[in-house]
């Protein structure tokens, strides 16, 4: 009997342990970028954001961020004039940014702790998609009343 369960247990451990290298045969490709983790920053901040004004500027503070997302993931404006201050997290995969419809705004590639800013004007009636062309899934939109 003890020969038996001590067989049983072995077993358990053997499959246990095929279990844990396949799981790990596959993580790295789930998280090559970003850290494959939430993103603690993201997890209180609003998914829809509103401007500052300055000078008749609305100003959005939009971050690419760990976990491969745009947070905000909504920018509210209104007609008029428009900059985006887009910085990436620190310790995150470079980002980049297109608004389609608006090609001369895209943001060329950022680097983990940089920035960038771009000031273009908007119409109403429009919601531009905003896309990251490294993370496909990485996307928001900016909507203009």
């Amino acid at each position: 009997m003890i020969a038996r369960a001590y067989s049983t247990k072995s077993r358990r451990i053997a499959a246990a342990g095929a279990a844990c290298a396949a799981a790990l045969a596959v993580a790295p490709s789930l998280t090559s970028c970003g850290s494959g983790k939430p993103d603690e920053k993201s997890a209180d901040a609003s998914p829809t954001g509103t401007p500052s004004m300055d000078n008749g500027v609305q100003i959005f503070h939009l971050r690419g961020t760990t976990s491969d997302q745009f947070v905000p993931h909504t920018l509210l404006a209104h007609a008029g004039t428009v900059r985006i201050d887009f910085s990436v997290d620190d310790n995150s995969a470079p980002h980049d940014l297109m608004i389609q419809g608006l090609p001369a705004v895209a943001f060329p590639l950022v680097m983990a702790g940089k920035s960038a800013s771009r000031t273009f004007a908007v119409t109403a009636g429009h919601t531009y998609s905003l896309a990251c062309s490294i993370h496909p899934g990485m996307t928001g939109s900016l909507v203009v009343s």
